[in-house]
């Protein structure tokens, strides 16, 4: 028998979540295909897994979201796709959804659906990324005519046709964040269509433990300069971030996020060379010369001298003003 759907769970240290995940996925569609990949857990969450899933991989360590992604989807055999947190539960058949918009349009290639807060507000209705930053603006309002720029990995079922013409998710984005948003742009630039379930369809508990603010800031910005790098190339930091009324957000920003931005870029430098020659082939820039400065790697150190620059001027915003 053919299965329809499959549904593919990256699972970390989820032992609080994942028995409520599986069993409300049971409940409301019994005949998905459930895997679960099981990123080095020290908490039973694979013992827990095993319980309702129909398959458990089980990998020694965390190779992140995006790795266990498409360990699962290398395992699965559903047409359609559910990518799925594990802190999540299901409040309805998603599965008749997604079947009813795909047949309905066959260019959409990837979903998202509605996604609630555990107090019954919404979190996602899809998302836009603002300029110039790249910041992810979430939708709080179900819009069939929003234009929308990604929609979140937490929940996002994906045709098997536009996975295989797409391909999987890029495991650069390790451990985590932007994934979702790349693999958008990507199924957009293939000729795919990103779509929007109306009607809310997962509760969405979130991690409540993401660490120091400094920290959890330079997590997500270390993969938002690999997804600007991809997408717009090495001139969005010189066209978009070094000008003068940028300076001036960045000097009037929360110390918290200008220590994260730091932190953020100072270890993708450290990452060079072989982290700035991956992001310049992927950006399509030229290979660097003989001898020559690897435009990544001086992009990067050109915003890391306009930190500097912006720490040192946070008492002197006359100047900077003046300067713009």
């Amino acid at each position: 028998m053919s299965v329809n759907a499959s549904v593919i769970i990256p699972a970390w240290n989820g032992s609080r979540f994942i028995d409520d995940c599986l069993r409300s996925l049971r409940q409301h569609t019994p005949l998905a295909e459930l895997i679960v990949v099981d990123n080095g857990s020290r908490d039973g969450t694979a013992d827990l897994a095993r319980a309702r899933a129909d398959r458990v991989i089980v990998n020694d360590s965390n190779r992140g979201f995006s790795a266990a992604i498409n360990q699962g989807v290398a395992a699965a055999q559903g047409e359609i796709l559910l990518l799925l947190n594990q802190d999540t539960v299901a409040l309805t058949d998603w599965q008749a959804q997604a079947s009813a918009l795909f047949d309905a349009d066959a260019s959409i290639g990837v979903l998202g659906f509605v996604l609630l807060y555990p107090d019954g507000t919404v979190q996602h209705a899809g998302a836009r990324l603002t300029m110039p930053f790249l910041d992810a603006e979430h939708l709080t309002k179900h819009d069939p005519a929003a234009a929308l720029d990604f929609v979140t990995g937490a929940a996002m079922a994906i045709r098997r046709a536009a996975w295989e013409d797409i391909g999987g998710f890029d495991e650069g984005f390790s451990p985590a964040y932007y994934e979702d948003v790349d693999y958008c742009f990507r199924a957009r630039r293939a000729g795919w269509q990103l779509q929007m379930s109306a009607r809310p369809a997962f509760t969405h508990f979130e991690s409540q433990s993401r660490g120091e603010a400094v920290e959890q800031v330079a997590r997500v910005n270390v993969p938002r300069l690999r997804f600007a790098l991809k997408h717009f190339g090495a001139h969005w930091l010189e066209d978009v971030l070094m000008r003068g009324e940028m300076l001036r957000l960045l000097n009037a920003s929360d110390r918290d996020w200008l220590r994260g931005i730091q932190m953020a870029y100072e270890r993708a430098m450290a990452q060079a060379p072989e982290a700035c020659a991956a992001g310049a082939a992927l950006a399509g820039l030229e290979p660097r010369q003989a001898g020559g400065q690897d435009p990544v790697a001086q992009a990067v150190e050109n915003l890391l001298q306009l930190r500097k620059m912006s720490l040192a001027r946070r008492l002197t915003m006359e100047r900077v003003w003046e300067a713009a």
